[in-house]
């Protein structure tokens, strides 16, 4: 639901499936539990890029040039992403 209403450019959801020993079964799952955004599989690359997770689930919010601008392990709320989303690219202090 989040991804539908943030997509007008403000935000884009996307899925890192971690330990995937079955790439079909890990996709079939997803959309099985209503996952309705892209799914990416865990590997060498996605890690370089996002860093190691280190619990789960972890949030990174990026800004619109690409800065990680948010980053939360556990849960998180529709709320709590709407202000880091309206927050992101702002100057901190």
């Amino acid at each position: 639901q989040f991804q539908r209403d943030n997509a007008s450019g403000r935000a884009v959801v996307l899925g890192v499936a971690l330990d995937v020993e079955d790439a079909a079964k890990t996709r079939q799952f997803a959309k099985k539990i209503g996952h309705d955004y892209p799914l990416v599989l865990e590997d060498e690359g996605t890690e370089k890029q996002f860093g190691k997770v280190k619990g789960l689930p972890t949030t990174l919010l990026y800004d619109p040039s690409g800065n990680r601008a948010w980053v939360r392990t556990g849960t998180v709320t529709r709320k709590s992403l709407e202000d880091a989303i309206a927050n992101a690219g702002r100057p901190k202090g």
